[in-house]
């Protein structure tokens, strides 16, 4: 009930953002905010009004209501237009793992890194590197340099291949708090160069299990980043 409650809250705040006549960045901590208050207000018998405002108030998405949800979730945010959501588990095949949103798009993952989207109209239909993942973060005393391909569809619906030189460098000791939890992360840039674009990629990654925790990833030119954080 706690995942159905999160799940429609998503739906109401992507339609408000979309809909907002300026993009605003909105703080982590507000966002885990309005959500609890949303979960809260689903899930709690409604009392008089003054009471029922002051108290949802002084709630937030919390670690237990992520625990009994019982779900592998990620919180997701186009950050280009501001847009979040709370997306689930719906997939797994191999190391790749597929999320899908209320809205019914979908973000698979290769172990923290993503490979593709679905349902979001200029869709990132693949991508991958000339080396693996571990050693893209493998390296702290020198930057790490590979080749990266994008295939995805352009504004024509026609599909485009691009390919990119990579610089990994790795940035230093991070400590990142998602809903409760503190996790000690190195913190790595990666800055992408093609014949004809540029884009940055930012990640937050564990340094003994490789665990990305939190990324910020291009997935198309005209869609921009989507920042991921692993919510368990």
């Amino acid at each position: 009930m706690i995942l159905k409650n999160l799940v429609i809250f998503t739906c109401i705040l992507g339609l408000a953002a979309c809909s907002s006549e300026k993009s605003t960045e909105v703080g982590y901590n507000n966002v885990a905010k309005n959500l609890g208050k949303a979960v809260l207000a689903k899930v709690k018998p409604k009392k008089k009004a003054p009471q029922t405002a002051k108290k949802a108030e002084g709630e937030t998405l919390n670690r237990q209501m992520i625990v009994d949800s019982k779900a592998e979730l990620l919180l997701v945010k186009l950050d280009r237009v501001g847009l979040y959501n709370l997306i689930q588990k719906s997939g797994q095949n191999g190391t790749h793992t597929t999320y899908r949103a209320p809205t019914n798009y979908t973000v698979t993952l290769d172990r923290g890194l993503i490979t593709a989207t679905r349902g979001l109209g200029l869709d990132l239909m693949a991508q991958g590197t000339n080396i693996s993942i571990r050693s893209m973060f493998a390296n702290r005393t020198k930057e790490n340099t590979y080749i990266r391909k994008f295939r995805y569809l352009n504004t024509d619906s026609q599909l485009e291949t691009t390919q990119f030189i990579c610089i990994m460098s790795y940035e230093g000791q991070e400590t990142i708090n998602i809903i409760g939890l503190n996790y000690n992360t190195g913190k790595y840039l990666e800055q992408c160069q093609s014949e004809i674009s540029y884009f940055e990629n930012q990640y937050w990654v564990d340094r003994n299990t490789v665990t990305i925790w939190k990324s910020s990833q291009m997935i198309h030119p005209d869609l921009g980043t989507i920042t991921v954080q692993k919510l368990n």
